[in-house]
């Protein structure tokens, strides 16, 4: 019976050592970072930082576990608020419908007037027609006045393919920023269209913000059996994908079936290698595009591009080019002491700051701070969350209580 309770108490012992162990780790969500940099030129409240290219590499997805800290002289640290703008929000930064003033038909061509709620300058229309077949070409016009219009596109084409093997359609002008009351557009056709809606917007998007990536490598192979064409991209680091550009110097009218998958990983097998993929977009490869894919911030290194040929010639590709969001963080200092930027933690959530709810509040044309070259967080300089005095009280008020729980956990074995 004594041995018995000899074993119960070791047995609580090494229990309550092992509560106590993990009540200090939810205490302390610190974290220990395997990378850091320094932030300088840091004058004011608020400032930008562009983030480097090879950021991505080193930390969790999505910079979730990116934080910014204050260290102060005797080694404190304070957290710094940090927001990451997205490279699509505000890319259309005016929005309206327009009003449909007058529709009218002179010979062969249809015209319709078309009038601003608010006078705003602007770059984009798209058109929405209830048809879902036609290639019409159209004309593009601008005016305070409706007497005096100036023409804005002279003959653009605007093509819808709906069928069995394709549901296809690109209506969408794009010009030069430009401030009218009122636009008219006019189309050659036979045949009325009959246009239902049509959107105008201001696009805008920071030259820094999207970037040619360089370096890359691609290999452009045809699959025969099945009438596909396969391009392999691989860039140097991962990236947030913004479009895929692919050039042909042969000049031909086409609309193909394309996916784009982020390639993951690959498994050798008797039929070569093959792909674990994540899907990324699924649509069409068009002339009336040149060439261009739209993806929506989609993160990847290695993509694999699929174009269904059907019994087309495949496209003679001469380049390809990948465009690539640079992004930015907008930061609030308000601590003294130095800054540094700490990330490559695979444990560490997504921080969450009151900031993301008052965007609207943070002043514009902010200036740069910069970060400096990376180094490695060591034990010798190591920066951590949550790195000041009390830490080290709570480790020893819990080495006091495992030493206490101990000595009477002993005192019962004598007994």
């Amino acid at each position: 019976m004594k041995k018995k309770t000899h074993k119960i108490s070791l047995r609580n012992f090494f229990l309550h050592v092992l509560v106590l162990f993990f009540l200090q780790s939810g205490f302390s969500q610190t974290g220990t970072f395997r990378y850091k940099r320094e932030i300088t030129g840091v004058e004011q409240e608020w400032h930008k930082i562009w983030l480097p290219l090879d950021l991505l590499d080193k930390t969790r997805p999505y910079l979730s576990d990116m934080r910014i800290v204050a260290v102060s002289e005797n080694g404190k640290t304070n957290e710094v608020p940090y927001l990451i703008h997205d490279c699509m929000d505000n890319n259309n930064i005016v929005s309206y419908d327009l009003n449909i003033v007058n529709k009218s038909k002179k010979n062969a061509r249809m015209y319709y007037t078309l009038e601003m709620p608010e006078l705003e300058t602007v770059n984009k229309i798209e058109l929405y027609f209830k048809q879902e077949n036609f290639d019409w070409l159209v004309r593009l016009e601008g005016s305070q006045d409706l007497y005096f219009w100036e023409t804005i596109l002279h003959s653009e084409r605007i093509v819808a393919i709906h069928n069995n093997e394709a549901s296809y359609r690109f209506s969408t002008l794009h010009f030069d920023d430009c401030k009218y009351k009122y636009y008219r557009i006019s189309i050659l056709s036979f045949r009325r269209p009959h246009l239902q809606k049509a959107s105008i917007y201001r696009t805008k998007s920071d030259e820094n913000e999207i970037i040619l990536a360089s370096q890359i490598s691609y290999v452009y192979n045809q699959n025969k059996q099945i009438k596909q064409s396969e391009i392999k991209i691989s860039l140097p680091h991962k990236q947030k994908v913004a479009m895929i550009k692919i050039y042909s110097h042969r000049p031909m009218d086409y609309v193909r079936s394309v996916n784009v998958m982020a390639i993951n990983d690959s498994i050798k097998t008797a039929q070569g290698n093959q792909y674990i993929t994540n899907l990324l977009y699924t649509g069409y490869l068009s002339s009336l595009e040149n060439g261009t894919i739209q993806l929506s911030e989609q993160v990847a290194q290695n993509l694999l591009i699929k174009i269904d040929n059907q019994d087309n010639a495949p496209l003679e590709i001469d380049s390809v080019q990948v465009l690539i969001y640079r992004q930015h963080i907008t930061a609030r200092f308000i601590h003294e002491g130095k800054y540094f930027m700490l990330y490559g933690n695979a444990e560490m959530p997504k921080p969450q700051y009151d900031i993301i709810h008052f965007e609207h509040k943070i002043p514009q044309n902010l200036t740069e701070a910069f970060l400096q070259d990376e180094m490695e967080n060591s034990a010798q300089n190591q920066i951590e969350l949550n790195s000041d005095k009390s830490v080290y009280w709570l480790w020893a008020l819990i080495t006091f209580i495992v030493i206490v729980l101990g000595w009477f956990s002993f005192r019962m074995m004598k007994k």
